[in-house]
C-alpha cells in the first residue's frame, strides 16, 4: 500500500500500519509510539524544491532592471479573494446520509484585492473590487 500524502496523521499511520502488518493499533496508541522515538504533531513549515536562492533571484532583477526599456517599469502584481461566506464544519451524522447544517447567512459577501510592487521605488499600489474579473484587473493595471 503507497500513501500519496506530505502530511502523514495518526489515522493514516493506523491504516498504514494495520494494512502492511496486520497489527491494530489505536489512536492513542500510535501516538505513544511515536512521541517514545522522539516525534511529535506539529505544523509543518512548507518549502518550493524548485525556488532557487535569493542571491539568484536578486541578480535575475538587477538585470532585468538594467535591460529594460527607457519608459517601462517592471512591478509584481498578486490579487486575493476574501469572502465572508460560512463555514461547514463536522458533525456526527447517519452513515451514508450527510448531514444538512443550517447556515446563517443571507448572502455571500466577496471582495477581490489587487496590488503590486514596484521593486526599484518600493511603491505599493492597492485596489479593492467588487468582482474579481478580467474587467476589474485591467482596469487596476490601466490605474497604476
Amino acid at each position: 500500500m503507497v500513501i500519496y500524502s506530505a502530511t502523514w496523521t495518526g489515522l493514516l499511520l493506523i491504516d498504514w500500519v494495520e494494512k502492511n502488518y496486520k497489527i491494530k493499533y489505536r489512536k492513542a496508541q500510535i501516538y505513544n509510539i511515536l512521541k517514545s522515538i522522539g516525534l511529535t504533531f506539529q505544523k509543518g513549515q512548507g518549502f518550493y524544491p524548485e525556488a532557487k536562492d535569493r542571491a539568484d533571484k536578486v541578480d535575475v532583477l538587477k538585470k532585468l532592471q538594467e535591460e529594460r526599456e527607457l519608459n517601462s517599469v517592471i512591478l509584481f502584481q498578486d490579487e486575493a479573494s476574501l469572502s465572508n461566506t460560512a463555514t461547514v464544519s463536522y458533525t456526527w451524522g447517519e452513515k451514508g446520509k450527510q448531514p444538512l447544517i443550517c447556515q446563517k447567512q443571507r448572502r455571500r459577501e466577496r471582495k477581490t484585492l489587487f496590488g503590486c510592487v514596484n521593486p526599484a521605488t518600493g511603491i505599493v499600489t492597492t485596489k479593492v473590487a467588487e468582482k474579481g474579473n478580467t474587467l476589474t484587473f485591467f482596469q487596476f493595471l490601466i490605474a497604476v
